[in-house]
């Protein structure tokens, strides 16, 4: 058998190579998404392992406070110091800022250490027996340093500190890629709000201590106050912040993975119905039907093992965007970017993955093979199978009600802000089915379309009724293409439709607030509004609060709660509730809130199992505190995970704290310019930004459009996926053909008519699939907006983005005809006499 195989179907892998790089190609599209969420996935897990490890030294855990920043205070710490099994606990402060180079503003990571933090400090800047480092010492890389230049400074929550006498030393050049500033720990407390307070210790154990051990005694000494975990875990934050966008991914290379599993299948039935007399040659002569079923099983695992190794390639290339869009948000929680990283792990999983689309897509096939009608074959009597017009409607509308019965199910999953506990997992299966019966809705109504189209067309072109013919008469294939079509353009419209929603509401959201009448004040370190370390000091706002023009402040203060990314919680500070969004269950009337009552987000709601008059247990740096809830809002900051309180509850339950953000009430009769000027005029600190309504808006819109480049990267994966699959299909549906192509050359169609004709089947796939494209893309967004806010937290307006269409229709129909140019040049240049031969 093994000889058979070999010399039937391994051979013709090597012989068949247009065929073979098409299969490839195919399953590397297909699967390149796939992969590129490993990657993704890959490439955090280093990066912040990496900076880990390089900030821990010789520490294996590390002891982590309620609040992400000054959780700990100094009873914690003596506390860990005191525990059994400890050599040396390093308290640190780590915060995120930015530093003003001779080139503009550069993001750091600041460390506040003492002198045994070994691992960043080094012999050279503490001798033997100090515990702490010269008060007045800065110490940065000399690959920052070399940036640097005598007016240069760092941002801080007090002032503008300057560098010009900081230290440079190339240890730190291999730490966070040499973006660091380390500065004595009293130092960093006193310029970055933590007084008394630290944010991290990290334990180093005796020798001989077990880690698991001393892990479990210093969570009893320290809880519930403060956290244990690895030394160079992942920052809760860090790892919230991945899980909006890796469920998400992971939903669209399920859908990628499925097209591509379509496209082998398509290659493969091909394959084989070219091969159905020598098929039945080599069953006559009597080979098992082992070698029958292995046979095409082989080919097809090997290709498509093949193809999800270049899909890993492929992956790393889409990975890019999705690092690019994760690294800016690790860069303002850690201070810490995220490179691209592939492992050999990648490349398994491509191989394994590719081989399991090419086998899966070539199961049936291959099992209509052994059931062939040998006589029938060798006497070319048979005809292929072709569906009735009845099973086809019949099919078509079963999908379609499908479709509708799941969206349905969506639409019950996310309503009124998915509480119950059983309504994501609805919203998600219900979106999932949904998208996968519609795209097989337009698969199974494209040729009924076109045979609909067909039947009323009155000046019976011959192109028409040739080329249109010929795509009712294979529903198979015309399905594939238009599936691919279809699919790239209605992610288009949902992905360009889905960012002016948020814009809209982003409008709407300022407009209808304060801030459609203020100007926003926010630290440089904070221009994306990710870093809770960036705050505003206090003399700038008492001084920014007396200007003329401004008639009141509002005040925002921030807090990110929690040890682990499964309590982490956001919690606001402010008193100003207006322009607030869409109530789920109670109430967001001022009063109640004024007087100690808070408002949670969806995600913490259904996480925390939180109604209306419920009581929420918060953690803080003292102690563990409950509060009663006023209501349930959709408010999808920290992915709906969020507890807004006001500034009076804030600061009793954590502390004086420094605002993150402050709302500049204009005066009637003064304008935003007027203001700014005045603001400026006074000589604050150099760091603080001033926008007016309009500029906010403009940086919200930035903002998302950054974080929505991985889906534009997926919407054109998806484009070159409608090439290859209109390509490959026709190149092999021409094989098929010779003979009706040299009938058609024998009876007057000279080859510019069949170039004509190949290239119009094209054409009609491109519009069919566009009209139905649009449909899949208008639902599928309907859809997602029921679904989206479970992983997001915000529910936004439902918006058709007109200029997707305009701009993405002529790409779809330019991609498909440009598709149809090689096959039907190889149509018009088939020799007559030998197409008429061919059986």
């Amino acid at each position: 058998m093994i000889t058979a195989l070999r010399r039937l179907h391994l051979r013709r892998i090597a012989s068949l190579r247009l065929r073979n790089v098409i299969a490839v190609v195919a399953v590397a599209a297909g699967s390149s998404l796939a992969l590129a969420v490993i990657i993704v996935t890959s490439s955090v897990s280093h990066s912040l392992s990496t900076f880990g490890q390089r900030e821990a030294g010789a520490a294996t855990i590390r002891v982590i406070g309620a609040t992400s920043s000054g959780g700990i205070d100094f009873a914690t710490l003596s506390k860990v110091e005191i525990t059994p099994g400890v050599a040396d606990a390093v308290p640190i402060v780590q915060a995120v800022s930015e530093v003003h180079t001779a080139t503009g503003p550069q993001t750091v990571v600041i460390i506040g250490v003492t002198c045994n933090a070994a691992s960043l400090v080094g012999s050279s800047l503490c001798s033997s027996g100090q515990t702490t480092i010269g008060a007045n010492t800065i110490v940065v890389s000399t690959d920052l340093s070399r940036r640097l230049s005598s007016s240069s400074w760092i941002e801080t929550d007090r002032t503008a500190l300057p560098l010009a006498d900081a230290v440079a030393t190339p240890q730190l050049n291999s730490f966070n890629n040499g973006d660091a500033v380390i500065m004595p720990i009293l130092t960093a407390q006193e310029f970055f709000d933590r007084t008394h307070r630290v944010d991290d210790i990290y334990v180093v154990p005796d020798k001989g201590t077990s880690t698991p051990a001393l892990e479990l005694r210093l969570t009893r000494a320290v809880r519930p106050l403060a956290g244990v975990v690895n030394a160079n875990a992942s920052p809760p934050e860090v790892q919230q912040a991945i899980g909006s966008f890796i469920p998400l991914l992971a939903l669209l290379a399920i859908l990628a993975s499925a097209v591509a599993g379509v496209l082998v299948y398509n290659i493969v039935t091909l394959s084989l119905e070219e091969r159905r007399r020598q098929q039945a040659i080599i069953a006559a002569v009597g080979a098992p039907p082992s070698v029958m079923l292995l046979g095409p099983l082989l080919e097809a695992v090997i290709l498509g093992a093949v193809g999800g190794l270049i899909g890993a390639v492929g992956g790393s290339v889409l990975a890019h965007p999705v690092v690019s869009s994760i690294s800016a948000l690790t860069l303002q929680y850690v201070g810490l970017p995220i490179a691209v990283h592939t492992t050999s792990i990648t490349y398994v999983v491509g191989f394994l993955l590719g081989g399991l689309i090419g086998v899966g897509a070539a199961i049936r096939p291959a099992l209509r093979t052994r059931k062939a009608d040998i006589a029938a074959e060798l006497s070319a009597r048979s005809q292929r199978e072709r569906g009735s017009l009845k099973h086809a409607v019949r099919t078509t509308f079963i999908f379609l009600i499908l479709s509708v019965v799941s969206m349905i199910v969506c639409w019950l999953g996310g309503r009124n802000g998915s509480l119950q506990m059983w309504q994501p997992m609805a919203a998600i299966v219900g979106f999932l089915a949904g998208a996968i019966f519609m795209i097989l809705t337009i698969g199974s109504a494209a040729p009924l379309i076109i045979r609909s189209i067909g039947s009323r067309e009155k000046s019976k072109l011959g192109l028409w009724r040739l080329g249109g013919a010929n795509l009712v008469r294979e529903p198979g294939r015309t399905s594939t293409m238009t599936i691919a079509v279809g699919a790239s353009l209605g992610i288009a419209l949902v992905v360009g439709s889905y960012s002016h929603s948020i814009d809209i509401g982003t409008s709407h959201s300022v407009y209808s607030s304060s801030a459609g009448h203020s100007i926003e004040v926010v630290p440089e370190a904070n221009e994306n509004g990710f870093n809770t370390d960036a705050r505003i000091p206090m003399s700038a706002v008492t001084r920014l609060a007396s200007l003329p023009g401004v008639a009141d402040e509002e005040r925002f203060e921030v807090q990110l709660v929690g040890v682990t990314a499964s309590d982490l919680l956001l919690v606001e500070g402010t008193n100003d509730l207006s322009g607030h969004t869409t109530v789920y269950a109670g109430s967001a009337a001022t009063g109640p809130y004024l007087h100690g009552e808070v408002l949670v987000g969806t995600t913490l709601a259904r996480r925390d199992h939180l109604h209306a008059g419920s009581r929420l247990s918060l953690q803080t740096p003292t102690s563990t505190v409950s509060v009663p809830v006023e209501g349930i809002w959709a408010k999808g900051n920290s992915n709906g995970q969020n507890v807004t309180m006001s500034l009076s509850l804030e600061d009793r339950l954590f502390g004086p704290q420094l605002p993150s953000g402050l709302e500049l009430i204009v005066k009637r009769g003064y304008s935003f310019s007027e203001i700014t000027a005045e603001a400026r005029s006074v000589h604050l600190a150099p760091f603080l930004l001033l926008w007016s309504p309009q500029k906010v808006l403009t940086n919200s819109v930035s903002n998302i459009s950054g974080q929505l480049s991985p889906f534009w990267a997926l919407q054109r994966a998806l484009l070159l996926v409608a090439f290859i699959s209109v390509l490959s299909t026709l190149l092999l549906v021409g094989v098929q053909r010779r003979r009706e192509f040299g009938l058609l050359g024998a009876v007057g169609f000279g080859p510019g008519d069949l170039f004509a004709m190949v290239t119009f089947e094209a054409g009609i796939v491109g519009l069919i699939g566009s009209v139905l494209g649009t449909g899949l893309g208008l639902a599928l967004l309907w859809g997602l907006l029921q679904a989206l806010p479970i992983f997001v937290g915000f529910h936004n307006t439902y918006y058709i983005d007109m200029q997707s269409l305009l701009i993405y229709v002529p790409i779809v129909l330019f991609t498909t005809v440009g598709a149809a140019i090689w096959p039907g040049w190889k149509a018009a240049k088939l020799p007559i006499l030998e197409a008429l031969q061919y059986e």
